[in-house]
């Protein structure tokens, strides 16, 4: 995601997030006023979220996890294919820069 990218610090191959990174990135809070889908989206981001947490605490590779959350963000917000590679290309360079 490119807001993380660009907010968080480089570490290693990885990014770090500070609390104050993550309490700034953009959500929907009112959730009286999304759709079944919306709520289900955000149900999935939530669950591999932890199940990101729970792999990183084990070590283990969390790629294709974070593969399934960008897809989940993606769709949350409406971001079409188009979109996602401009954000992918932009997250690239941003992590050469770093």
């Amino acid at each position: 995601m490119a807001y993380l990218d660009v907010m968080g610090k480089k570490k290693d191959a990885d990014m770090e997030l500070g609390t104050s990174t993550l309490l700034d990135i953009p959500i929907k809070l009112d959730m009286s006023l999304l759709s079944t889908t919306e709520k289900d989206l955000i149900h999935k981001i939530e669950t591999t979220t932890l199940e990101i947490i729970d792999l990183e605490r084990r070590k283990t590779d969390i790629t294709i996890k974070q593969e399934e959350l960008d897809l989940l963000v993606y769709n949350l917000y409406g971001i079409n294919q188009q979109e996602q590679e401009r954000i992918d290309n932009y997250i690239e360079t941003t992590k050469s820069l770093l």
